[in-house]
């Protein structure tokens, strides 16, 4: 340090311009100002123990540096024989800025954060455990946020705000770090490629244990108008790993969650599939995206009242259809049974050509008026019903141009297709739809679809 302050009736302490650095000069703290208050003599003298009003450092910049291959020093060592008490009645940063680097990757940086704790302590059984100190209250309020989170994806939030209570991220960013063509040099199997944006997402009332079984659990988390883009790549090879239900997922973590209620509103998701190349993706988006899901925990499984796990979705299928889907199940049933229901309107072939033209090399005329679904199973298998009020509908089978229609192809098709549902719609019950266990949850859910809308069609 440059300079120096001491005041013994005051009983406090004041450093400018701090510096420090690791043994081998991988990490370094400067600060250019830090004062201790109200130091206690009494304290130190009667109880053994270090006891302070406040410590307050201005500005400091933190830069941590960790190597895989690092071993602890001995100083590092010797520090855990430390056996004083410690008290920090309020300490506070103020504009500080933090960079965390693993080798030669930067893992996470935050700038411009201001940090007050309260009631910090500290003992020689505290100093044991992952967190060496308790507190009873804290505030972290910071701009900028980066944290790389995988060889994928990287989070950006502009705003932070994190209290013991409540949290609150604004612009939140989960970025690709690889564009659509390039991420596949990446991935070793099929795999999503996903860019989500959110505009503020707020967690109230949280509850965050750190011992014993940890969990954590909160009333309400909001999410206000994200915007999620999902890409995958079919043309590479298939992960064919035994994919989980939801509730299996939700029941094997291991730490605790319960949340009562999630709610998101004003959002836009977006789901497109590269099946061959060259050609364009296939794709489809809900705008309007709005859902409530209530009661998601993995808490007292083996309780009788276990709640039932909630999902509402209300949306507009590309923008202009209407449509609700609600879906339930118990994470705690380990048949990982479900059922799930919904209805769609005014479904215009412009709106299903999206799809079918990448995908089948096929095109629809004439539109849905009407469908409605209900569907109920478990980890093996599904049935259920379904029921499609159409007019005026055909398929076009394409030429391998995708612009060209095959008239031969296209005429055996329309042969085998229904092309009205006449008399207010057509009812169809669907049984045994088998799950690939190697797909996803929603892969079962568009088969049991699938296994409908054949049987309305043909």
């Amino acid at each position: 340090y440059e300079d120096l302050g001491l005041n013994l009736f005051r009983r406090s302490v004041d450093f400018a311009n701090i510096k420090w650095k690791s043994d081998k000069n991988e990490s370094h703290l400067s600060v250019p100002r830090l004062k201790v208050t109200s130091f206690s003599y009494y304290a130190l003298l009667f109880d053994d123990q270090i006891k302070v009003k406040r410590v307050f450092l201005k500005e400091p910049k933190i830069f941590l540096h960790q190597q895989t291959d690092s071993v602890k020093s001995d100083s590092q060592n010797n520090s855990k024989k430390f056996e004083k008490e410690v008290l920090v009645q309020k300490f506070e940063i103020d504009n500080g800025n933090f960079i965390l680097k693993k080798d030669s990757i930067e893992k996470m940086r935050v700038s411009n954060f201001n940090l007050g704790m309260h009631e910090i302590f500290s003992s020689k059984d505290s100093r044991s455990g992952k967190v060496p100190f308790t507190y009873e209250d804290y505030k972290l309020e910071g701009d900028n946020l980066f944290f790389d989170l995988n060889d994928l994806q990287e989070l950006n939030v502009d705003k932070v705000s994190v209290s013991k209570k409540n949290i609150s991220l604004r612009n939140l960013h989960m970025a690709p770090k690889h564009s659509k063509d390039r991420y596949i040099e990446h991935i070793p199997y099929e795999k999503d490629w996903m860019d989500l944006k959110i505009d503020e997402l707020s967690i109230l009332d949280y509850t965050l244990n750190l011992k014993d079984k940890k969990s954590f659990s909160t009333p309400l988390v909001e999410i206000k108008k994200f915007n999620f883009e999902i890409f995958r790549d079919k043309t590479v090879k298939d992960d064919v790993r035994k994919k989980d239900m939801y509730s299996k997922m939700l029941r094997d973590l291991d730490f605790g969650i319960k949340i009562d209620s999630l709610n998101i509103s004003s959002s836009y998701l977006a789901y497109g599939e590269q099946l061959k190349k060259p050609g364009p993706a296939a794709t489809i988006f809900f705008d309007e995206f709005n859902s409530g899901i209530t009661n998601i925990t993995n808490l007292d499984l083996d309780r009788k009242d276990f709640p039932m796990t909630k999902v509402e979705i209300s949306t507009q299928f590309m923008g202009k259809s209407k449509l609700d889907f609600d879906w339930n199940f118990k994470v705690n049933d380990t048949l990982d049974r479900f059922t799930v229901q919904g209805s769609g309107y005014q479904i215009p072939d412009t709106s299903i050509n999206s799809f079918f033209r990448p995908a089948f090399n096929m095109e629809a005329e004439g539109g849905v008026d009407e469908v409605y679904y209900n569907f109920s199973g478990d980890r093996n298998q599904a049935s259920g019903d379904i029921k499609l009020d159409y007019e005026k509908f055909k398929l076009h089978v394409l030429k391998k141009d995708r612009e060209r229609k095959n008239k031969v192809l296209s005429f055996l098709a329309n042969i085998v297709v229904k092309n009205s549902s006449k008399n207010g719609g057509i009812s169809k019950n669907v049984g045994e739809v088998k799950r690939d266990k190697t797909k996803s949850f929603w892969n079962y859910f568009w088969s049991c679809l699938e296994a409908g809308l054949k049987k309305v069609f043909i």
